[in-house]
């Protein structure tokens, strides 16, 4: 015998069968039978009165096997709907509605939205009991009798009233004690702990499904804080690393501005020992009978001073200055031309303090050198420090410079953003120390990647390449905060920094500076279309006139060394012979014209060489070191070269003489007349050296099939490539040096080679016209004579220079030992040029 209960739990209905104590049904669970709970949950037995019940699947119908006998069971299959619409029946009469895992929880929801947890007040009987038939009817009309397991729990069945006492409940419904009558105390007491296991179910479900939403939450912390932890300590050795790198960084500025001091406090010291201004000195300290007795003394000396200088001395005395007084106390009683010597000195105006110099240029040597200006900037700055002057050099950072050559490379923490193209580019700026020189070296980010070539010259838009270099280099000077006193630029390539520091930086607040440009070749001017002007942020209209950058042949092209010319304060080239060349239409390319308006600031300086770094008595480069007073090692340093390069060197091969080139295979250096001495040497019983290249393809193939020709020559060797090494060994090594060239602006090579001793065969034009000095020529003085000349630039004239030079190698050995020693004496350093170079800077800066 069975009874049916509706229970309520917040708007869901479900019944529950109520049976005797020894068989009892709630859901799909009963007691004395058989429950399985097909794909849709599990059901396990734990104990007498104990079950667990754990669905699996939300929409998996569940159905029964219970104990009844076969027999039984085929009865009750008949008249059934299919498998697929009845999942499990129980009943007073065998059949049930079908229960689904779906109609479990919606109960489950429901009990969850209308009732607190724990909390059973809500929970209720809505009917005491309903017919046989009609509950099963009702059941399959509301979805059937869903059981109340939407999510995992354990339903505990505890008999005897010992769990009522347990149950957390705050009252009883009147409808229980009705219900306690019909039902019966049993009955009863069963139903009363079914309803509150039921409000505890719902209750540990919930605290359940909370307790896994914060053992999530904690996995999700934890693994936060343990990739926070991998992180600081990624982070943590950056952060060191940068702490060094700043302090680092801080040591450097601070030991290079304690030099920067210490070179400013010794010029100073050296120039001048009172340049602090002149204080008035009060009446008391001299009385004015003294200073009348001063008056007197000038006036009685204007015999020795002009008129404007006696006007100057009464000026300072009726100031009474100080260091007037001085001079008058310490010499009132010496002769008067001891006085008015004194008194000279102290009108003699101030000696300007060490300036400072900052050059823009492409190269510098030995990190990035192709031609000879990069040893002429180096050679320039070198003096220019060791006479008391602040210098830098501003140039590209080339990919492939000599990094090994510099000191201290390091990229500045500084955001350098420049214009180009009507855009703003970033550059990284590095900073390092080239032969004791500061250099900036400047790194476009563009896309172009304007100097990450593996070439520094020869690129089909090396203008672009250039003009945006300039305007960088200009940008960096301003967001620096440097105030230099001349900014010097070197040759067509940085040609566009004169103009864009007077339209662009000055009105920007880059004022303090005046401006010196050198011209290293007039061959090369930088001519290209007007509008590739604009890229760099100058204004074509502006430029593109006569007198200003407009080309003087190609009148719709803009000329940037014209440009330079036009714009600089003083514009110099690096010879005086040169210099007067260029004022011709050959020589001055089509800026002769340019040149002669601007002639009052366009002077000619000759090169100097640094001879710390030429100096055959420390030069390790080469074998055996000598000097003028020794020249025995130039021999040994002959052999050893021989050797080297596979050439004769036992019996008559010790005795010849030995001719060597080292140049730049250009049609400027006269390559026909090149190809000629190789020969001509041949001839006259010589051996010849030759190291060069050239970036014409033809011309490095012509001599390339020459050094095959001669590839196992006992006496003529090619190297056509460029060994800086090898340059000084042939240098020391060699008795004659040919420098045939077209047209040379100044030339070093003839220079170095004297410093070694190796006497130069020139043709008369340019810088070399200005340091070599032919030694039949009756119209030079015996003192300057030291080398060999000719004036045309044709064989026959070359073939009387150097057979000349064999002749007397041959011939005379005592004369020529006397003029190998002259040769080296000479002075070919920079000291002389750098002062005329400063005497520049401090006309324009007047």
């Amino acid at each position: 015998m069975s009874t049916t209960v509706a229970l309520g739990i917040g708007s869901i209905t479900t019944f529950v069968r109520v049976f005797p104590h020894n068989f009892f049904s709630f859901g799909q669970m009963k007691h004395g039978c058989r429950v399985s709970l097909e794909d849709a949950a599990t059901v396990s037995r734990c104990g007498s009165f104990r079950f667990l019940f754990t669905p699996l699947s939300t929409t998996c119908g569940i159905r029964s096997r219970n104990s009844s006998s076969k027999r039984d069971q085929v009865k009750r299959m008949r008249g059934r709907q299919s498998r697929s619409e009845v999942n499990n029946r129980m009943g007073r009469h065998g059949r049930d509605g079908p229960t689904t895992v779906q109609d479990i929880q919606k109960l489950a929801t429901a009990a969850e939205e209308s009732l607190p947890l724990g909390d059973g007040g809500g929970l209720c009987f809505l009917e005491s009991s309903a017919p046989n038939g009609a509950s099963n009817v009702e059941d399959e009309e509301k979805g059937g009798n869903g059981a109340f397991s939407g999510i995992p729990a354990e339903v505990v069945f505890v008999f005897g009233g010992c769990a009522i006492s347990e149950v957390r409940c705050r009252s009883l419904n009147p409808r229980l004690l009705l219900l306690k009558k019909v039902l019966g105390s049993f009955v009863y007491d069963f139903l009363q702990y079914l309803i509150f296991s039921i409000c505890d179910f719902v209750k540990a479900d919930s605290l359940k499904s909370l307790l896994a939403q914060a053992i999530i939450e904690k996995n999700a912390i934890s693994k936060e804080r343990s990739e926070n932890i991998r992180l600081h300590e990624r982070v943590e050795p950056l952060k060191e690393r940068l702490r060094e790198s700043d302090t680092k960084i801080l040591a450097q500025l601070r030991t290079y501005r304690e030099d920067v001091e210490a070179s400013q406090a010794s010029i100073h010291e050296l120039t001048s020992e009172n340049e602090s201004s002149v204080a008035q000195i009060p009446v008391q300290e001299m009385p004015w009978d003294s200073w009348r007795g001063l008056l007197l003394r000038i006036d009685a000396l204007s015999d020795f001073l002009s008129q404007k200088v006696t006007k100057e001395l009464q000026s300072v005395a009726w100031r009474r200055e100080k260091r007037l007084r001085d001079i008058y106390v310490s010499f009132a009683d010496e002769a008067d031309e001891e006085l008015v010597s004194e008194f000279m000195n102290l009108l003699q105006p101030k000696k300007r303090p060490g300036l400072h110099v900052i050059h823009i240029a492409a190269e510098i040597a030995p990190v990035a050198k192709v031609g000879g200006l990069g040893d002429v900037l180096t050679g320039l700055c070198r003096s220019l420090q060791k006479k008391g002057h602040l210098v830098e050099a501003i140039l590209p950072k080339y990919d492939c410079m000599d990094y090994s050559r510099i000191i201290n490379l390091r990229e500045l923490d500084l955001e350098l953003p420049s214009f180009f193209d009507g855009h703003m580019h970033k550059n990284k700026v590095w900073s390092g120390i080239v032969e004791g020189i500061p250099v900036y070296f400047i790194e476009p980010l563009h896309p172009a990647k304007f100097f990450r070539r593996g070439e520094y010259y020869a690129e089909p838009d090396d203008f672009r390449r250039f003009t945006y270099f300039s305007r960088a280099a200009m940008e960096f000077i301003l967001q620096s905060g440097k105030r230099p006193d001349i900014i010097h630029s070197h040759d067509w390539q940085t040609s566009v920094v004169a103009p864009l520091y007077w339209n662009v930086y000055v009105p920007l607040g880059l004022d303090s500076a005046r401006l010196a440009f050198t011209c290293h070749n007039f061959l090369y001017q930088g001519i290209e279309n007007s509008e590739a002007i604009a890229a760099c942020g100058l204004t074509v209209q502006d430029l593109m006139s006569p007198d200003q950058m407009q080309d003087n042949f190609f009148h719709n092209k803009i000329n940037l060394l014209k440009g330079a010319i036009v714009f600089s304060n003083v514009v110099t080239t690096v010879s005086p012979t040169y210099a007067q060349e260029v004022l011709s239409p050959e020589g001055g390319k089509g800026l002769h014209g340019t040149l002669g308006a601007h002639s009052k600031k366009f002077f000619g300086i000759l090169n100097g060489i640094d001879v710390e770094v030429w100096n055959p008595a420390t030069d390790t480069l080469i074998d055996y070191q000598f000097t003028a007073d020794n020249i025995d090692g130039k021999f040994v340093n002959k052999q050893k070269l021989r050797e080297r390069l596979g050439l004769g060197n036992q019996g008559g091969d010790e005795r010849r003489p030995l001719v060597g080139c080292v140049t730049r295979l250009a049609p400027q250096k006269g390559v026909h007349l090149i190809k000629h001495a190789i020969h001509r040497t041949l001839e006259k019983g010589g051996q010849f050296i030759l190291l060069g290249s050239s970036n014409l393809p033809e011309v490095q193939h012509e001599f390339e099939v020459i050094a095959r020709q001669f590839e196992n020559h006992p006496q003529i060797r090619l190297v056509l490539k460029y060994d800086e090494t090898l340059s000084h060994a042939i240098y020391s090594a060699a008795d004659v040096f040919v420098i045939p060239s077209i047209f040379e602006p100044c030339g070093l090579t003839q220079m170095i080679s004297m410093r070694y001793g190796t006497i130069p065969v020139v043709r008369r034009t340019g810088g070399l016209a200005d340091s070599v000095f032919d030694v039949d020529d009756e119209r030079i003085p015996q003192e300057k004579k030291n080398g060999f000349v000719f004036d045309d630039a044709n064989e026959g004239s070359f073939n009387s220079g150097l057979d000349r030079a064999l002749n007397y190698y041959i011939q005379r050995p005592e004369w020529w030992q006397d003029l190998v020693r002259k040769a080296m004496l000479v002075d070919f350093s920079w000291d002389s040029s750098a002062d005329r170079y400063v005497d520049l800077y401090r006309l324009v800066l007047k």
